[in-house]
């Protein structure tokens, strides 16, 4: 049984592109750059997904890559506000993809995602694109090669004012095209004033692996397995022919933040038991600010110095695998810190900050991640010539953080071995029941 699934994406704007971008001479695009601009793209179809979603009992269907695709045309002719604003939309700001590199890695990026135009490999990807400008309007030159070669656009000079019922029917049997017929008429109309018109449609058919029984299948109440989810499975895995395309379904898994739970109780009496042995007063301290700073190390760490400090935070007696660890801490975060006020009783806050010396080249990976996975903000600082404002800008952000609870962290910080400064604070006000 085949599942054919075609759609197209269509837009008018009424502006003139009065610009073109400059592409530098072809460099080597690594994976660094692919990963960059997938990061991009999943941003933008999470974004667009969760505004979609928002008040609708429906399902949502749509085609981020289709829209990441027409707007990148868009954005190759853009500049000022409109550049900046397009850039943040796509995700290429987040993503840290510099400008003269999102055309050149799309063409690679097409390159790759679109390689099977036929089903040998089990499944059938098209894309197409084209721009319907305005005859009136000077397009420049640059910008018409180079939308051609980087995102295998059309570029069609027309006349709206005088054409445009020609017009939607040649964008139709364009759509009809290329969809193969699953999108028979996208338009039924044109304003006359319409100057530039972006088109991308796609077109997806894949077989399942293993085929539904028609017989069998009927509407009902979906879960995994056929049973109520008691089980822990994190993810159902529907895979098409040649195991090269699949329809994943993820939910958390309770097992893992248990384990995740396990780990940071290890480190707390771990802790308490060595800061009480040579101590006869009372002993405070937070052991989710240690094990969050401590996992933002590990994040970075590697070797023996990994190893000591997986086992230190009480991630290999829990069993936590290292290839969770992180993504588990930002799922614990948003379980921990949901109780933001006292409607629950409570206000839990955490914040978390790191300082790394200007000299140091810090992987940008590392950095993005640890933004997206620990909430935390990461700058550069100059310690040997800064260090008496670094040391103000710590006390101020930590009491601002803590509510004033704590006016002063540090009084100086050691020149002679600082590289780095990790800080955590972490704020809790409650209501005794009783």
């Amino acid at each position: 049984m085949a599942i054919i699934k075609a759609f197209a994406i269509f837009f008018a704007l009424c502006f003139s592109l009065t610009s073109a971008g400059v592409i530098f001479a072809p460099e080597e695009l690594d994976r660094e750059n692919l990963s960059k601009l997938s990061l991009a793209n999943n941003e933008l179809a999470f974004n667009l997904h969760r505004r979609l979603a928002s008040g609708s009992s429906g399902n949502v269907f749509f085609s981020p890559l289709s829209i990441s695709t027409a707007f990148g045309m868009l954005f190759y002719g853009a500049r000022g506000n409109t550049a900046q604003e397009l850039r943040e939309a796509l995700g290429y700001e987040k993503a840290n993809l510099p400008n003269d590199l999102v055309h050149d890695t799309f063409n690679h990026f097409l390159r790759e995602v679109l390689r099977h135009e036929d089903s040998s490999n089990g499944y059938v990807l098209k894309a197409a694109n084209a721009v319907l400008v305005d005859k009136h309007l000077r397009l420049l030159e640059e910008y018409r090669n180079n939308v051609q070669e980087f995102y295998r656009a059309v570029v069609k000079d027309v006349d709206f004012g005088r054409e445009a019922p020609r017009i939607v029917e040649e964008i139709n049997s364009f759509v009809r095209e290329k969809t193969n017929g699953k999108i028979e008429k996208l338009l039924d109309e044109l304003s006359p004033s319409t100057v530039l018109v972006l088109l991308n449609a796609v077109y997806f058919k894949g077989t399942w692996k293993i085929e539904f029984d028609r017989e069998e299948t009927f509407d009902q109440i979906f879960y995994n397995y056929g049973l109520e989810s008691e089980r822990n499975e994190s993810v159902c895995h529907i895979e098409f022919q040649k195991q090269e395309s699949s329809l994943l379904h993820k939910k958390w898994p309770e097992k893992i933040s248990e384990n995740k739970v396990l780990a940071n109780n290890e480190l707390a009496f771990n802790l308490r038991r060595k800061l009480a042995s040579d101590s006869s007063k009372n002993v405070f301290f937070s052991p989710a600010s240690i094990s969050t700073a401590f996992g933002m190390l590990l994040y970075g760490a590697r070797g023996d110095t990994a190893e000591e400090l997986r086992q230190a935070l009480g991630h290999e007696k829990a069993e936590l695998s290292n290839d969770l660890i992180h993504e588990t801490f930002s799922h614990y975060f948003d379980e921990v810190l949901k109780s933001r006020d006292s409607s629950d009783g409570y206000v839990q806050k955490s914040a978390n900050s790191i300082l790394v010396d200007k000299h140091l080249e810090l992987l940008e990976e590392y950095r993005r991640q640890v933004q997206e996975l620990y909430k935390a903000v990461v700058r550069d600082v100059d310690f040997a010539k800064e260090a008496p404002r670094i040391v103000e800008e710590i006390n101020e952000w930590v009491k601002e953080k803590t509510n004033g609870k704590i006016e002063k962290l540090l009084s100086e910080l050691s020149l002679a071995v600082l590289s780095c400064s990790l800080t955590e604070c972490c704020v809790l006000q409650g209501n005794l029941e009783n």
